[in-house]
């Protein structure tokens, strides 16, 4: 057995104690934990089948219908990220719709598929054309799926952008830097089985088989941990702020228009917010939200989210940080904060971690927080800059 051969033996035996625990693991996303095994399990069956090439063990043609499972990839991840983003997903009717996908696949695979056992390694050739026509067509299916999924995360982040003001792992940030990743990978391999195809290349590169290992540890750590997104309290949020106002009633006319706000409506509320946030400081509680805040200025959410959106030039989320990161900016230049560390002032000003803060601060400012403190504190005696 080759160096190769023994990698692949051991994520195969590491994607199978991984879908072992994504199955046992009670979790507060079945469903969704249903489709991660199942885009485990493909991807493991399919690292079995490369590894039975590689030892020249008997393949007989059945076993090839692997390669055409590999097309649910795609599917698989989009229907994860909408089991995660909608909050009544119908798990069986959608994975029976998608499934469809498989049809053009099957009947080309009919059509050049193997009708002997391969004994060898040796004879694979035989099936290189219909393996390589299968490459191909799961790339860019899991390329249209992984924009379609990006697209979803999308929409998904900016619904809660425009309601809370702390997001966390409710948002899906690593599921989308992974997609990009997966859809980035798809593309690569379509270059290359192009260049492969009109002769400039001998070989796929052997890179490309690692790299789908990873995906692999990296969606079942993630999926793992994600927890619950539409918790009782945050979708009584959603509902509150979501729920269709009476003024709402005309579809015909646009967002703005159906509102029974009027220009002074609009001034005396954003007023009343800005004295909120700079005299009662509202924007520091960590767990505000657009219902909560509301409440607070004795407005409805829609008539709020309106305001906001005419007056800041962004929603929800994009002013409190703005205001959040303005505070911090204030706390950092004041001599007495030099030595404080910057988690206290990031919590201060109503962050729950230090990453969200460093990022807000760093999209905000230009520079991450420390460079911003040694920059405008005092020297001290020394002529050293305070940290």
């Amino acid at each position: 057995m080759d160096w190769l051969s023994a990698v692949q033996l051991f994520v195969l035996s590491q994607g199978l104690l991984l879908l072992v625990i994504i199955l046992a693991v009670r979790s507060e996303t079945p469903n969704a934990n249903k489709l991660l095994a199942m885009f485990i399990g493909i991807n493991t069956t399919g690292i079995a089948l490369h590894l039975a090439v590689r030892t020249e063990a008997i393949i007989y043609q059945p076993f090839y219908i692997i390669y055409l499972l590999m097309i649910m990839k795609g599917p698989l991840i989009y229907l994860y990220v909408r089991s995660l983003t909608e909050q009544q997903f119908a798990f069986i009717r959608q994975l029976l719709i998608h499934t469809l996908c498989l049809l053009p696949g099957l009947l080309a695979w009919l059509t050049i598929a193997p009708e002997q056992p391969l004994p060898s390694a040796s004879q694979i050739s035989e099936v290189d054309h219909a393996i390589a026509v299968f490459y191909l067509l799961n790339s860019l299916i899991l390329f249209v799926y992984g924009v379609a999924a990006l697209r979803l995360l999308h929409s998904h982040e900016h619904r809660l952008k425009k309601t809370f003001s702390s997001l966390g792992p409710i948002t899906l940030g690593w599921l989308k830097w992974l997609i990009i990743y997966i859809i980035t990978l798809r593309l690569t391999y379509i270059a290359t089985g192009l260049l492969l195809g009109l002769g400039l290349i001998n070989e796929q590169p052997s890179v490309f088989l690692f790299l789908d290992f990873g995906v692999i540890y990296l969606i079942a750590i993630g999926g793992l941990r994600q927890p619950r997104i539409f918790t009782g309290e945050v979708q009584k949020v959603l509902d509150k702020v979501e729920q269709p106002s009476p003024a709402e009633e005309h579809p015909t006319q646009s967002k703005y228009e159906r509102s029974a706000l009027g220009d002074d409506s609009i001034n005396r509320i954003w007023e009343k917010l800005q004295t909120c946030f700079e005299h009662e400081l509202a924007y520091m509680r960590e767990d505000l939200n657009l219902s909560q805040l509301a409440d607070l200025l004795g407005v409805t959410s829609h008539e709020l989210s309106q305001v906001i959106n005419l007056r800041s030039g962004g929603n929800f989320y994009e002013l409190v940080n703005r205001y959040r990161i303005h505070k911090a900016q204030q706390l950092l230049e004041d001599p007495a904060n030099q030595h404080r560390k910057l988690l206290d002032i990031a919590l201060e000003v109503g962050y729950k971690s230090q990453s969200t803060f460093y990022s807000q601060f760093s999209k905000q400012s230009g520079t991450t927080p420390r460079k911003y403190r040694e920059k405008h504190c005092l020297t001290d005696n020394t002529g050293s800059l305070a940290r």
